[in-house]
């Protein structure tokens, strides 16, 4: 899900008398560096995640810096070009030490985290081949913490053989004061260095290249920066000052026209504008007791009325009552596609009766079948790679059916407190057909029943689909992505609500699919409409909240209360800057249960 209105945020510079000073970690620059593949050689389809955290006394300075370079070492043997796509990386001041990291990867992020990249990473044959030049340099005290660098590549990114990094391992006698976290990114969980931060240290090098950042210098956050006539925009001072008094005075100039508009620290300023595209330059002055005033202008960084295609969600899902519900599973991050098959497991909190199961049918590919095999154990299935067979005692269900349907069982299942529930599923296109194993984050917090429950991934390393479910099956830890299969319990309800989203900008001359998931377990059926704009404020009705405003000019019956929609988008000009609001209704006429989704709002137009 694009979501296009966000924060903006820059922080100025001003060329410093000072010379660039370039600092290498480890400080003594070996002559080899063996060869490691994560993250930068790393081909998991799945994505991947790495933290490498430095301490920031290896800068050898103790003042606040501007970072603005970082170059990392490819190992000693490779000598290949490639690149890696839909990559991102941040960094932060780590409220973690480099020697005591720990698997969440959220503990090493400071609340200063700034992203410095975004895109296709390319990488060159030269010693340092990674090279990221920060369009914003960052701003690090490293007498505030170690600095945490974060590098994260989506599920889908494609990487073309860059060859591994230059890895340095650290020893008693001369430690390497880094370590690294790594895994997958849909899970907020990684792994350490054989279960632990080295004690010696063990990163990849890593050049850092910073000017000191005594002085003044502006900054601001704008929030939204683009959007239709008239824009109202929120303006937050960043600037930031080694005077100890701090910042004294503002001055904001915000449509480019040289005169002052607010004195206010964090001002507002509403945009009007009645032609496509345009753009507003922003300036903010600022002063202190020490400094010469320093002044930062951002050229084109308001935008009002773009004609570049988008798409916004606003309001949020409603239920009438509480809905049915399978099990809260976490939100898809990828899909494994596999003759093997995942799944999850829980202990039991108490007793509760499970009447039915479903595999998503989400990936791109779209799948005609579904397998599911579910066990009641006495014990957590061993850690891999030990296994356990389950006995077909121990098999309480194994069915195949027609994908995005419920698979029920002849009798409900009931499952005691203490027991382990353990199942696998996944989505094919015949007997033959490999699973396609929906992901979601791993050590995956739920309830059942209102009680709490942790899945974690079960892993069988054969194809359930052959062995009727019958094959040897393994714990695989909190640190990887489960597989994702609704549960279906008599009496669960949950928070979740009727969501939906778009797969795609609305550019003219493509189709833009909506996406609607009604969970409602027991619905019928589902409409979608679409409005003639946004409701002021939510309308509260007998079917949930109402955001968009009628008459409707559409209206589209959607079975099952859960679908996609293609959207035809016309390749007409005349079409560009148009606005349509959509929402979705979901019911269940038997049952009483009635629900209303989020609003979607689209704005036709060019790429």
């Amino acid at each position: 899900m694009n979501k296009l209105l966000l924060p903006a945020m820059t922080l100025a510079l001003v060329t410093l008398a000072q010379a660039q000073t370039a600092v290498t970690f480890p400080n003594t620059l070996p002559g080899s560096y063996s060869a490691n593949s994560w993250p930068f050689n790393n081909t998991a389809t799945s994505g991947f995640r790495t933290q490498f955290i430095y301490d920031g006394s290896m800068l050898g300075v103790n003042y606040p810096v501007l970072i603005q370079r970082l170059r990392f070492r490819r190992s000693s043997t490779s000598t290949t070009t490639g690149s890696q796509t839909q990559v991102t990386c941040s960094l932060s001041t780590s409220p973690v030490k480099w020697n005591a990291l720990t698997t969440t990867f959220a503990n090493q992020v400071g609340k200063d985290v700034k992203q410095i990249f975004k895109g296709t990473m390319q990488f060159n044959a030269t010693p340092w081949y990674v090279d990221i030049k920060l369009k914003v340099p960052f701003l690090y005290d490293p007498s505030k913490g170690d600095l945490c660098f974060d590098f994260i590549r989506a599920s889908g990114g494609v990487v073309t053989s860059p060859g591994p990094g230059g890895y340095h391992r650290g020893t008693a006698a001369a430690p390497f004061k880094a370590n690294r976290v790594y895994g997958s990114p849909g899970s907020p969980t990684g792994r350490l260095n054989s279960g632990s931060a080295a004690a010696n240290g063990y990163a990849n090098a890593c050049e850092v290249t910073f000017l000191p950042a005594k002085g003044l210098y502006a900054g601001f956050v704008a929030k939204p920066v683009l959007g239709k006539s008239p824009l109202k925009v929120q303006f937050t001072d960043k600037s930031y000052s080694s005077d100890a008094g701090g910042v004294k005075s503002w001055a904001w100039d915000f449509n480019g026209d040289n005169k002052i508009d607010s004195t206010l620290q964090n001002p507002t300023y509403t945009y009007t504008a009645s032609a496509f595209d345009t753009y507003f330059d922003v300036s903010l002055t600022v002063t202190d007791a020490a400094h010469p005033k320093n002044t930062l202008t951002m050229k084109k960084f308001i935008r009002v009325n773009p004609s570049t295609a988008r798409e916004e969600d606003f309001g949020k899902g409603t239920f009438n009552k509480s809905a049915p519900s399978p099990i809260l599973m976490p939100k898809n991050t990828n899909h494994f596609i596999s003759r093997t098959v995942r799944g999850f497991h829980f202990q039991a909190p108490g007793l509760f009766i499970v009447n039915g199961f479903e595999c998503p049918n989400d990936h791109a590919t779209k799948q005609t079948d579904q397998t599911v095999s579910v066990y009641r154990l006495k014990a957590a299935p061993p850690s891999y790679p030990t296994t356990l067979t389950p006995t077909a005692a121990d098999l309480v269900f194994h069915g195949t059916g027609k994908a995005g349907t419920v698979l029920r069982p002849k009798a409900p299942i009931i499952f005691k407190k203490g027991e382990h529930f353990a199942i696998l599923g996944a989505c094919h296109s015949g007997a033959t057909g490999n699973n396609y194993n929906s992901y979601g984050q791993g050590g995956w917090k739920t309830t059942v029943l209102k009680q709490p429950i942790t899945c974690n991934r079960l892993i069988m390393q054969t194809d359930h689909k052959v062995n009727k479910g019958l094959g040897p099956i393994a714990d695989d830890g909190s640190s990887f992505s489960i597989a994702r299969v609704w549960v279906h319990v008599l009496g669960n309800t949950s928070t979740l609500v009727p969501e939906l989203t778009s797969s795609a900008r609305p550019i003219l001359g493509t189709t833009t699919n909506l996406e609607f998931t009604g969970n409602l377990a027991t619905a019928q059926a589902g409409v979608l409409f679409l409005g003639v704009g946004r409701m002021p404020v939510p309308i509260p009705t007998p079917f949930g909240s109402l955001l968009i405003k009628p008459p409707f000019l559409m209206n589209l019956v959607i079975p099952g209360g859960k679908g996609t929609i293609p959207v035809p988008i016309p390749n007409n000009n005349s079409l560009k800057g148009v606005v349509l609001d959509w929402q979705a209704l979901v019911f269940d006429i038997p049952g009483g249960y009635f629900g209303m989704s989020n609003g979607t709002e689209w704005y036709l137009g060019l790429k």
